[in-house]
């Protein structure tokens, strides 16, 4: 189609931008996550890593708005609506930025209610330091909340190259923060601040100069419940998603640390801290391909979407597979290169990891491409179902095997219903639109 040229073009933007962007992002943690375990010691770092899980929660509160957001700000973009343009971007941001501040406060209020230090199992840690953190981190959840739409809007309009640049500027602030704040004992606050703020700032940035650029996006009725209501039967699955994410990453780190020491939370929460690195790296792939689906199920373009769903299925496949195989055989030799001989992870837990890996990628793979073409709807109650038998699969044979039985719990949870499921409805929805 003669459209596609433009598509293809924004595409490899966002691929190329993503790609510096998320090099640098996992060159950080890579480098931090070692080097904070070594400044802090392993039951300081174990409540890092453990008030990051805590705060895993937060993303839920946007009830799926920003993965589903993209589909139907493309679909106004292509018919050159500008008043609907302007009521999702603005009902969007009032409804982020709303949220974000109540957020603040009511965290704030549970944590002056609640003492942090029981919230999570933080041994050997000072209650103060653990309290200021704790309130660091809470105010941060809710401006990185309210940023968190900013990848979706400019998605929207097929601009996701201008988030990547914002985030390979605040990559770049981090080093050089962490350079500086490593040369002396750092908190725990302050290392939430070094690692989160930059990004979330300049997030809120580029909406402002998204706005800049099309200011018919601000100047109007926003439409705020209608355009809500019209967004929410898609949102809601994307919810049950995000429910799903955090019930595979942020719960089990919880439920790990209150039944073992902060050694095995260290070096659990160590593994899963690596396999979100490398599902972030691999979301290249799928947050960029997001705006072009979204654009060609807009302008009708079915064969474009099932031949590139294809070639995205392989390459996927084969990521997960071959990172499958390396964490299986060499994973524990990284892990203390990495970490240092900190902790005894073993092939056992390297592999159940790769495991993990390889169905995650595939169900976020296969969500992503559902989220772009706008067939949600009836999906959540397959991630709820995933997570929840995951997860408490994965608690009994913790119970049995140690850690290493949470991400084979969870993995077989996923690759029994999902990964064959998620392929088969994609396939069937793109051969009905095709006959239309």
């Amino acid at each position: 189609m003669k459209d596609n040229p433009k598509r293809r073009t924004r595409l490899l933007q966002a691929i190329a931008s993503s790609a510096l962007s998320k090099v640098l992002a996992v060159s950080i943690q890579l480098f931090a996550l070692p080097l904070a375990l070594s400044t802090l010691g392993t039951s300081r770092y174990a409540a890092f890593l453990s008030l990051q899980a805590l705060f895993g929660w937060v993303s839920l509160c946007a009830v799926g708005l920003v993965p589903s957001l993209p589909r139907f700000l493309m679909d106004a973009y292509v018919r050159d609506s500008p008043s609907e343009q302007r009521a999702i971007v603005k009902s969007a941001m009032l409804f982020m930025g709303s949220i974000g501040v109540l957020l603040v406060l009511g965290l704030t209020v549970l944590g002056l209610i609640i003492a942090p230090v029981k919230m999570i199992s933080a041994q050997h840690v000072s209650s103060s330091e653990l309290k200021t953190a704790y309130f660091v981190a809470a105010a941060l959840a809710g401006v990185q909340f309210a940023a968190s739409i900013a990848p979706a809007l400019r998605g929207g309009f097929q601009e996701l190259h201008r988030v990547n640049v914002a985030a390979i500027i605040a990559n770049i602030c981090v080093i050089f923060l962490l350079i500086g704040v490593f040369r002396v004992t750092p908190q725990i606050a302050l290392l939430f601040i070094v690692l989160y703020a930059p990004l979330a700032l300049l997030l809120i940035a580029d909406m402002a100069l998204l706005l800049t650029a099309r200011p018919y996006l601000a100047i109007g009725q926003a439409r705020v419940f209608d355009t809500i209501r019209h967004l929410l039967p898609h949102s809601l699955n994307a919810l049950a998603k995000q429910a799903s994410y955090f019930a595979i990453t942020g719960l089990p780190v919880i439920i790990v640390a209150f039944m073992t020491d902060p050694r095995s939370t260290a070096a659990y929460a160590s593994g899963i801290q690596i396999l979100l690195l490398a599902v972030s790296g691999v979301g290249i792939i799928f947050q960029s391909l997001v705006p072009a689906f979204a654009d060609a199920q807009s302008r009708h373009d079915q064969n474009w979407v099932r031949n590139v769903y294809k070639r995205g299925l392989v390459t996927v496949l084969a990521i997960g597979g071959i990172a499958a195989v390396g964490l299986a055989t060499v994973g524990p030799f990284l892990a203390r290169v990495w970490l240092h001989p900190n902790f005894a992870i073993t092939h056992e837990f390297t592999a159940s990891l790769g495991v993990f890996f390889f169905f995650w990628i595939l169900s976020d793979f296969n969500f992503f491409v559902l989220s772009a073409l706008g067939h949600l709807v009836g999906t959540g109650k397959l991630f709820l179902a995933e997570s929840a038998v995951g997860v408490g699969l994965g608690t009994l044979l913790t119970l049995k095997v140690g850690i290493l039985g949470m991400p084979l719990g969870i993995a077989c949870a996923m690759g029994l219903v999902g990964s064959w499921y998620l392929p088969l409805l994609i396939t069937q929805k793109t051969r009905v639109e095709l006959a239309r």
